[in-house]
């Protein structure tokens, strides 16, 4: 048995969920502080996680593996964050164009 961390599964889940997690956290102070569109934390975490995995020469079958979990429990969110929305949709229909606009 190897004494490396990453060598362990479960060292490994942790590990990359953690990074997934922090980068994500950094991302959102990098862009309250200077919001644009740029530096949305939805588009700098998928590249700062491409190129972590890319310069540990992980594969992505693995890293998915690792962080599924995180995955999992982006359905529960989505319906939590949909069922408002449902139920405001008469209002959503009226203001459509000041939505359009401030998207």
């Amino acid at each position: 048995m190897s004494i490396m961390p990453w060598a362990n599964p479960l060292a490994q889940a942790v590990l990359w969920s953690a990074v997934t997690i922090a980068f994500y956290s950094a991302a959102k102070r990098l862009y309250r502080r200077w919001p644009r569109w740029w530096l949305m934390p939805l588009a700098v975490t998928p590249a700062l996680l491409i190129i972590a995995v890319l310069s540990v020469h992980m594969t992505y079958h693995d890293y998915i593996r690792d962080t599924g979990w995180l995955v999992t429990l982006l359905g529960p969110a989505t319906v939590a964050f949909a069922a408002p929305i449902y139920e405001q949709r008469a209002m959503i229909r009226r203001q459509w164009p000041v939505l359009a606009a401030g998207m």
